[in-house]
């Protein structure tokens, strides 16, 4: 995902101008208006890595230096952009659920679709792969906001799952190890932002051939591209299913785009709820 955010920086994003490469994630950016004094706007993808105080202390520097910002990430940084931004922000995350959302700051952004995805990708596998549907095994996490809602669906299905039960990388692979022992050949992996993150550890306990090779439904492309993993899904043996973040990150581009035209104006931004659901990318099968 981090890398999905730096990519979208450096294209259209409906920016003026691009991003300079090199610019880091997380910093404030010089948006340029028309008459070239321009507005500042935060784009940040911050991890919350369990201190939920030093999240809203970066969330309510950057709020204060800026004139708004755009918050990607899971639950954890929601909970700190409502609760500390006091200027207009918009919100790049696996699902937006309004109600979640009392700050009258919060203007929507883009919900990345991901609540029927496990379920679907379940399909994918048994179809594709011909595994036996009793061996395919959601892998999520306990501590995510994600996790809980993907859990739920596949929980009304009688299907089996294995959790990870705290943000600790080093417990990703004795969890597909104990998945693996309970009979799993198969894994569809959850959205949530701790994988993600943590992608190349993932991969590496996903391609382990200790007690079979699984095969694994990822949720990003993010898993077969990102050039800083070491590690790489196994072909023949991977999928990729879920949302575009190329197309979400410039889609959330152009609603800042506007949201800062109203400031220059001076008119203040008069609108709420700019949600949009980004669609599903076809499965993507990962070959040899």
């Amino acid at each position: 995902m981090k890398l999905a955010f730096e990519t979208g920086l450096t294209q259209k994003m409906g920016c003026p101008r691009p991003v300079p490469p090199d610019q880091p994630v997380g910093e404030p950016l010089p948006w340029p208006i028309a008459d070239g004094t321009g507005h500042t706007v935060l784009l940040t993808y911050l991890e919350a890595k369990g201190d939920r105080t030093k999240l809203e202390t970066d969330i309510e520097s950057g709020d204060a230096n800026n004139d708004m910002t755009v918050v990607c990430g899971g639950l954890l940084t929601m909970q700190a952009a409502n609760k500390k931004c006091t200027k207009p922000f918009l919100v790049v995350t696996d699902q937006i659920s309004p109600e979640f959302f009392t700050s009258h700051q919060f203007l929507g952004g883009i919900d990345l679709n991901t609540r029927g995805r496990a379920v679907a990708a379940h399909g994918f596998l048994v179809s594709h792969y011909e595994v036996d549907p009793r061996g395919v095994w959601l892998i999520w996490n306990q501590m995510g906001y994600t996790g809980g809602r993907e859990k739920a669906e596949w929980k009304r299905r009688g299907w089996p799952d294995q959790s990870i039960s705290s943000n600790d990388v080093t417990k990703i692979a004795p969890t597909f190890k104990l998945a693996k022992q309970g009979g799993a050949t198969s894994v569809v992996l959850s959205a949530d932002p701790f994988f993600t993150i943590n992608m190349d550890a993932v991969i590496a306990a996903a391609n382990d051939t200790t007690g079979g090779q699984l095969y694994v439904c990822y949720p990003f492309t993010e898993y077969i591209t990102d050039t800083n993993n070491t590690h790489q899904p196994a072909p023949d043996y991977s999928m990729i299913y879920g949302p575009d973040h190329g197309a979400a990150y410039e889609q959330v581009g152009g609603m800042v785009v506007g949201v800062v035209d109203a400031l220059y104006w001076g008119f203040g931004p008069r609108f709420r709820h700019l949600n949009l659901s980004m669609p599903l990318k076809p499965p993507i099968y990962v070959t040899g």
